[in-house]
């Protein structure tokens, strides 16, 4: 059976870094556990050190002597592993469930070819910061179970999380493609490489829980909006004050720029007229979103 190997990223995790520690060690399937962590304070490295020591698998801890921020130490450990399989990227504080890493592999082999970038990802259980299950998983919370995950549809929002997925080694080099200063993630560029360039796999059961929590480093970068605040955000859309798309404009057209040359004809056309939309107004962009999920 082939192996995953796990590159778990980690900033100042004290709280719950041991819970997710021991749901890894536990999955079939695994071959070793990197973790990579950004410069955290000794006493917290030290912890995460003594953790890894008792563990009954290989786990190797690397410090970064300074703050590279979560894109940079994600692109470092990958720079480093171009050699594996398998990798799955995790989250310090989520915790996997049994057979995460052997259902995401055999349905990434199932649609793998070795020569394109592939993907396997899966929704993922929403816990608060005692661990209490929320009514909503991810997907549900952020209404991506109500379409198709497509191409055509992650033009508008993202629907890949970095650490609810898996890649094979082809993928490796194009999350190193990812340009520094785009106002995107690693997992949105990893989605949208999959979908444009090589095959994505989308599993629906949720293979994780996703702590939801002030510190988290997913939840932090994505604010929970209230409904006034949605309100006021939507009528400043219209008004035409705020851009709909945000940096969804600037990431596809770092993409563009980057791919142009190697995607299929019919999906450089695709981009193109997203990026047609920009300052074309609200009720433009709002026909572009129907007009996509329709067809979808």
């Amino acid at each position: 059976m082939d192996k995953v190997r796990v590159i778990m990223i980690t900033y100042q995790g004290e709280g719950y870094f041991r819970q997710q520690l021991d749901s890894i060690v536990q999955q079939e399937g695994l071959e070793s556990i990197h973790i990579y962590d950004d410069a955290s304070a000794p006493a917290f490295v030290q912890k995460l050190t003594d953790h890894a020591q008792a563990a009954k698998v290989s786990i190797e801890v690397h410090q970064n002597p300074t703050n590279l921020g979560v894109i940079g130490n994600v692109q470092q450990a990958l720079s480093v592993h171009q050699d594996a399989a398998y990798i799955a990227l995790a989250d310090q504080d989520d915790i996997w469930y049994p057979g995460k890493l052997k259902a995401t592999l055999k349905a990434l082999q199932t649609v793998e070819d070795s020569t394109l970038p592939c993907l396997a990802y899966h929704d993922m259980n929403i816990i608060d910061a005692h661990g209490q299950k929320q009514t909503s998983t991810f997907w549900e919370s952020k209404r991506q179970t109500h379409y198709p995950h497509t191409f055509e549809t992650n033009l508008i929002s993202n629907v890949v999380t970095g650490a609810a997925s898996l890649m094979n080694r082809s993928m490796i080099s194009y999350v190193l493609d990812l340009p520094k200063g785009v106002p995107i993630y690693h997992d949105a560029w990893m989605g949208m490489v999959a979908f444009a360039l090589g095959k994505a796999v989308r599993l629906d059961a949720p293979l994780s829980a996703h702590r939801m929590h002030g510190a988290s480093l997913t939840f932090a970068r994505k604010p929970q909006h209230g409904f006034l605040e949605k309100l006021i955000r939507n009528g400043r859309q219209w008004l035409g004050k705020d851009e709909m798309f945000g940096s969804q404009f600037a990431f596809l057209q770092a993409f563009y720029d980057a791919y142009q040359q190697v995607l299929p004809r019919e999906k450089v056309e695709q981009i193109e007229s997203f990026l047609s939309l920009k300052n074309r107004g609200y009720w433009a962009q709002k026909q572009f979103i129907y007009q996509l999920l329709k067809e979808a």
